[in-house]
C-alpha cells in the first residue's frame, strides 16, 4: 500500500527545474523588478549618507590614546580610503532577505551629480542605521509578499516539467484574486513585525555566542598561541547553518500565514529531510548572482548604460528568489504528503 502511494506521488522538482520555472514567472511579472529597480537607482543616483567625518574623528580620539601611533596611523588611513565610498543608505538592503540591489558599493562616476550628506555625531549615526533597517525590513516584506502571493496563485495550478521544459500553468482566477489590497496589505503586517522578532531573536543568539567565544579564543591565544582565535571561526559557521535551517521562514509565514514558531519548525524540516538539494539549491543561486554581479560590476562604467545593469540584476536576483518559493511550495507538499 506505502509503494503503492509513493508511486502515485508525482516527482519532485529538480533543481534545473524550480530555477527555470523562477525565470519563467518572472518574466510573466516583470513588475516585480520594479521595487528593486527602483531601490537601486536611489543608490546609484540618489544622495549619499556618508560617516567619514565622524569616523575621522573616532579614529583621530583612539589614536590619542594609544603609544603605537605609527601603526595605528598605516591602519587608519588604509579606512579612511574606503570610508568615503559608503553609503549608510545602502543599509536598507538587508542581507540574506532584502531587496537585492546591484549598487551597494557607491559608484566613483555617475551621469549626475550627486550631493553627500554627512553624518556628523555617533547618536545619529545609530539612530539612522536603525531606521534604515527597519524600513528595509518593511521593503523586503512587501517585496517577498508580492513574491509569494505570485507562486501560490501562479503555480497553484501546477508546475509540469516534461524532459527537460519546464511550464509553470496559470490559474484562471489568478488575475481576478491577485490585486486583492486588503489581503496583502493584512499579509505585510502580519509578516513584518514576525520577520523583525526573528531578526532580533537572530542578532542575540550571535551575540551570546560571540562574547563567550571572545572570552575562551583570548585565553587560548595566551596559552596556545594565534590558533587560539580559530574559535572565533566557530561563530560564522554556526550562525551560517542557523541561516540555512531558517531560510524558509518567510515563506511559511508568507505563503502559508503560519506562526512564527511553526514556520521555523517547518523550515527546518524541509532543510533536514532535503540537506543535500537544499545546499545545491542555495549554493547555486549564490553562484548566479554572484557572477552575474561581478559581471555587471566589472561592466559598469558610469554612464546610463548601468541602468541596463541595474534591470539585469533586478531580474536574475528576483527570478532566483522566485525559485525559492518554488521549492519551497514543493517541498511543502512532500513534506506533509510523506506525513499523512
Amino acid at each position: 500500500m506505502m509503494k503503492q502511494k509513493e508511486s502515485n506521488s508525482p516527482p519532485q522538482l529538480s533543481i534545473r527545474a524550480t530555477l527555470a520555472a523562477g525565470f519563467d514567472l518572472t518574466t510573466k511579472h516583470m513588475w516585480l523588478l520594479i521595487l528593486p529597480v527602483l531601490l537601486d537607482c536611489f543608490y546609484w543616483l540618489g544622495p549619499r549618507l556618508s560617516f567619514t567625518t565622524l569616523f575621522q574623528s573616532l579614529m583621530q580620539l583612539l589614536l590619542s590614546e594609544f603609544q603605537q601611533e605609527a601603526a595605528l596611523q598605516a591602519f587608519s588611513s588604509d579606512l579612511f580610503t574606503q570610508i568615503p565610498a559608503t553609503n549608510l543608505f545602502t543599509s536598507i538592503s538587508l542581507p540574506f532577505i532584502g531587496v537585492p540591489a546591484l549598487m551597494l558599493t557607491t559608484p566613483e562616476k555617475t551621469p549626475l551629480v550627486t550631493s553627500l550628506i554627512e553624518i556628523q555625531s555617533l547618536g545619529n549615526w545609530f539612530g539612522l542605521l536603525m531606521g534604515l533597517l527597519l524600513v528595509g525590513l518593511f521593503l523586503s516584506t512587501i517585496y517577498l509578499t508580492l513574491m509569494g502571493r505570485v507562486a501560490m496563485l501562479r503555480v497553484a495550478a501546477g508546475v509540469v516539467t516534461r524532459g527537460n521544459v519546464t511550464a509553470v500553468l496559470p490559474s484562471e482566477l489568478t488575475d481576478h484574486n491577485f490585486w486583492q489590497l486588503g489581503d496583502i496589505a493584512e499579509r505585510i503586517w502580519y509578516v513584518w513585525p514576525r520577520l523583525l522578532a526573528l531578526g532580533l531573536a537572530f542578532f542575540l543568539f550571535l551575540l551570546m555566542l560571540y562574547i563567550p567565544s571572545v572570552i575562551v579564543g583570548t585565553i587560548l591565544a595566551l596559552l596556545v598561541g594565534p590558533l587560539g582565535f580559530a574559535t572565533l571561526f566557530l561563530v560564522p559557521l554556526v550562525g551560517m547553518w542557523v541561516v540555512i535551517y531558517l531560510c524558509f521562514v518567510p515563506h511559511g509565514l508568507i505563503r502559508n500565514g503560519r506562526s512564527l514558531r511553526r514556520a521555523i519548525v517547518e523550515s527546518g524540516m524541509i532543510v533536514h529531510s532535503q540537506l543535500s538539494t537544499v545546499l545545491t539549491l542555495l549554493l547555486t543561486i549564490w553562484l548566479i548572482n554572484a557572477t552575474v554581479d561581478s559581471l555587471l560590476l566589472w561592466a559598469e562604467d558610469g554612464t546610463w548604460f548601468t541602468l541596463i545593469a541595474i534591470i539585469g540584476h533586478a531580474f536574475i536576483s528576483t527570478a532566483t528568489l522566485m525559485a525559492t518559493f518554488i521549492f519551497y511550495q514543493d517541498r511543502y507538499t512532500t513534506l506533509y504528503r510523506g506525513n499523512y
